[in-house]
């Protein structure tokens, strides 16, 4: 018998407690949504130096796919999730975090798109393509000093009207062997530095002007790229230290296993 009252006063305890926990919640709930945003942090959390979105842009950004502002708004009219989808849609954002933190204080940590490389096309367009192959319009706030590819490279239309684009996307191979020399020309340490623009000729081969060197450098095609650039370095490391700088016009890097190297004709004296 007295088990059962313990039984029942037992299950009379937890039915109030449950009660209780959720009329908690619920307090707890109201509260949280009348809470006013006082403040946004924004964080960029890559290794990059480049500030390619700043605080005012986000949150300009913001506002603008949103309509509605965030300091000063109560959390029942801020929907975080809405601002992460709308952040991880700006071309710059690799990813988004967005979250309460203390005091009311909004935090947003940014991932950026890093760009690799900077094209400018035959219709006089430049934009930026990023490690991952995405294409990205140059920023406002910061220039990235990366190699340059000008030349034969043609347009592509309607590139930032919507989602962000990759060069997978497209059928073009000129981009995809643009992307791929970008990455092994940064991937060798002595390239990454001597190498800063590249012009794309009309047989859709590579022209590279060094940035030490009174000549140039005839690359070709993607066929053999490594080595390619390991024999850019042996003549830079071996040979032109021997033979001068200004001995050579052209350098010709498109004949396997072997660098041809076109003499610069003197110019008569009158």
């Amino acid at each position: 018998m007295k088990f059962r009252k313990l039984w029942r006063y037992r299950r009379v305890f937890l039915l109030v407690l449950i009660i209780a926990s959720i009329v908690l919640v619920v307090v707890l709930q109201k509260n949280y949504n009348n809470t006013i945003c006082s403040d946004i942090k924004i964080v960029i959390k890559d290794g990059t130096n480049g500030k390619y979105i700043t605080r005012s842009s986000v949150i300009e950004y913001i506002y603008k796919q949103t309509q509605k502002e965030i300091v000063g708004n109560t959390y029942k009219n801020i929907d975080m999730s809405e601002i992460e989808n709308v952040l991880n849609k700006n071309f710059y954002v690799k990813k988004s975090e967005v979250y309460r933190s203390q005091n009311g204080v909004i935090t947003i940590n940014i991932i950026q798109r890093e760009p690799l490389v900077r094209v400018y096309n035959e219709a006089n367009e430049d934009f930026y393509i990023d490690r991952e192959g995405y294409f990205l319009p140059i920023s406002k706030n910061y220039a990235s000093y990366v190699p340059i590819f000008n030349g034969n490279i043609p347009k592509i239309d309607s590139l930032f009207k919507n989602e962000i684009k990759n060069i997978a996307d497209y059928n073009i191979l000129i981009y995809s062997d643009i992307y791929d020399l970008a990455k092994e020309l940064e991937k060798n340490k002595f390239t990454k530095t001597m190498i800063d623009q590249i012009y794309v000729n009309n047989e859709n081969e590579f022209e590279m002007i060094p940035k030490v060197g009174n000549f140039k450098i005839l690359f070709g095609t993607m066929e053999k790229s490594a080595e390619k650039i390991r024999n850019l370095e042996n003549f830079y490391l071996q040979i032109a230290p021997k033979e001068g700088w200004r001995k050579y016009s052209i350098i010709n890097l498109k004949y396997t296993n072997q660098v041809v190297c076109e003499l610069r004709t003197k110019k008569k004296e009158l």
